[in-house]
């Protein structure tokens, strides 16, 4: 069973097993979530560049590593355009997160 948990505290902190971040596309080093997943995995761009990984609507990537000696799953997942109406960016976001 998956038991999921929404956060706004950084992801440094979180204790999960798996860290989920959806990301619109576009310039990805400019992305919050992102630059969080890189003090902890740091070549996490150069990662999503190799995997040609733009955060296109359904698009996802999949990372294992070890945190302070702990195994964790990174899970990044595209969510499209970010210039949608609100509505439809939940959307995205429901759909990304499955």
């Amino acid at each position: 069973m998956i038991t999921s948990l929404f956060s706004h505290k950084p992801l440094q902190s979180q204790s999960a097993e798996a860290l989920v971040v959806c990301v619109p596309s576009g310039d990805l080093s400019q992305n919050s979530g992102l630059k969080q997943l890189q003090e902890i995995y740091p070549p996490l761009l150069t990662v999503l560049e190799q995997r040609k990984f733009s955060g296109a609507t359904g698009s996802v990537v999949s990372l294992a590593i070890a945190q302070r000696d702990t195994p964790k799953q990174l899970i990044i997942a595209g969510m499209g355009s970010s210039t949608l109406p609100l509505e439809d960016r939940v959307e995205q976001y429901r759909r990304a997160i499955g």
